[in-house]
């Protein structure tokens, strides 16, 4: 997803996104079984040197390997994320 500083600058972006099991690389032994999906806002801050803000919510299902029986496991993932993204 690319949101353009140009949009930022008129106003809110609100995004919604769903990203495919196995589209992610997450390099250990967790994997996705389920779309992430996400949504939310994001707004080029005021008075600020271009700080971008993203905020929203996620839900995905992440599986691995029991390490204790050794047989799958997954678990369900909500969270919500606040992020200020500054330039360098």
């Amino acid at each position: 997803m690319f949101i353009s500083l140009q949009e930022l600058e008129s106003h809110v972006v609100r995004f919604k996104v769903d990203v495919p099991a196995g589209e992610i690389d997450y390099e250990s032994k967790i994997n996705q079984t389920s779309v992430l999906h996400s949504e939310g806002t994001a707004e080029l801050l005021n008075h600020s040197v271009g700080e971008i803000r993203v905020q929203g919510d996620l839900k995905v299902t992440v599986g691995a390997m029991c390490d204790r029986c050794m047989e799958p496991a997954e678990f369900p993932i909500e969270s919500h994320f606040d992020l200020v993204y500054m330039p360098a």
